[in-house]
């Protein structure tokens, strides 16, 4: 039997016990190391028993899947033992490697929501026999009304926390509907001010410290949300660094306490229409409040152009071509690019103040027309030609 078909079999024997109770227990599934929410089908279903799978301390495996559904619902309901559970060892040719780590000759630990899944169709079982004329949804109120939550966790990381059993055995007060979702507040609002930076994942754009600098310094009490844009990586076949920093920009996202998390977004775009993507890089930095551009180092720095032509004013290091693009009175300049302190401290002058910002986004227009239009560079063209035809 190969790895898949085991891993298959685990999941059947689930469904199958869970069937036969009349309660639909369902991995969420093991993608949580990719950063974002996403629970599908069949688990996503509002009906069925969705099982997130945690550690003996009661911490969210890093594999687990969390919610919200792609439609806002409460995934997953309840979590289980899911981080190195002791199970029979297969029989496997001698090519195959087993798919945990042995445990003695006959036994190997396996992790994944997989093995977390049984140990809730087992409850479930426990409980009908107690119960025998319960139903699938009395089954599942049980189940999840005697959970024990992480107060570390939120929600739709552990739903309503760990099976306990003893307690469920026990409890006497059951709610139902087992969650309730009230649908999901799309955010940035439209009324929220937004950071916006848009550049390639490249070290020297140093996304991770404008992301540590406003986790640090702005979401703690200041107000807006941070928007890190950059292209799908996928999509860049010269740049072989860029699927590395996006990689750590996600591992240290992940990282944050929730509350930091929801304030920041990584934005990736798709490039296979350069069109199409020029448009949303254009709607982004005209949403935004402040655009930055908090550069190691930097050659021009035409981001900050183009967000200033918009109106926008501008936080960036005073490295490169940026010194010369950020007039007094039109953004911020940072002498030192590392100071996240300081870049904090001007990101939430201009977040919290709207007014300030939007004068400055103004005037950072008006420097840019003067300067940088071609209009203006051809006019200056023709005015050194005159003057050298002149002379001559």
């Amino acid at each position: 039997m190969t790895p898949k078909r085991i891993a298959l079999w685990f999941l059947i024997v689930s469904v199958a016990i869970s069937a036969a109770l009349g309660i639909l227990a369902i991995l969420t599934g093991n993608f949580g190391d990719f950063g974002f929410p996403g629970i599908d089908s069949p688990a996503s279903a509002e009906a069925a028993l969705a099982v997130g799978a945690v550690d003996r301390d009661d911490e969210r495996a890093a594999f687990s899947s969390f919610g919200p559904t792609a439609d806002g619902l409460l995934k997953p309901d309840v979590t289980a033992l899911g981080v190195g559970i002791v199970a029979a060892m297969a029989s496997l040719p001698p090519d195959v490697p087993p798919i945990g780590d042995p445990v003695g000759t006959a036994y190997q630990a396996l992790s994944g929501t997989s093995m977390a899944t049984p140990h809730v169709a087992g409850a479930a079982a426990i409980l009908l026999e107690q119960h025998p004329g319960w139903t699938g949804a009395q089954l599942k109120a049980q189940l999840t009304s005697s959970a024990k939550p992480n107060p570390d966790l939120v929600a739709f990381q552990q739903g309503t926390g760990r099976i306990d059993l003893d307690r469920a055995t026990r409890q006497q007060v059951t709610v139902q509907p087992a969650s309730l979702s009230f649908g999901q507040a799309l955010w940035p609002h439209t009324d929220d001010p937004v950071l916006v930076q848009v550049s390639r994942w490249d070290r020297l754009k140093d996304m991770a410290g404008v992301m540590r600098g406003f986790a640090d310094h702005v979401a703690p009490g200041g107000d807006g949300y941070l928007m890190l844009v950059g292209p799908a990586v996928k999509d860049v076949s010269d740049d072989p660094e860029g699927a590395a920093v996006y990689g750590e920009c996600l591992l240290q996202w992940r990282d944050l306490s929730p509350a930091a998390r929801t304030r920041i977004l990584l934005v990736t775009l798709p490039l296979d229409d350069i069109d199409e993507n020029a448009a949303m890089v254009n709607a982004l930095q005209r949403h935004a409040t402040v655009i930055a551009q908090k550069s190691l180092a930097e050659g021009f720095g035409l981001t900050v152009a183009e967000g200033m032509w918009k109106g926008r004013p501008v936080i960036g290091s005073a490295v490169g071509g940026i010194i010369d693009q950020i007039a007094k009175g039109t953004g911020i300049l940072l002498p030192d690019p590392a100071d996240l302190t300081a870049f904090g401290s001007a990101a939430c002058r201009l977040l919290g103040d709207q007014d300030k910002a939007a004068r400055m986004g103004q005037a950072a227009h008006a420097h840019v027309r003067e300067q940088y239009v071609g209009d203006a560079h051809l006019l200056r063209y023709a005015q050194l030609l005159g003057t050298l035809i002149g002379d001559g």
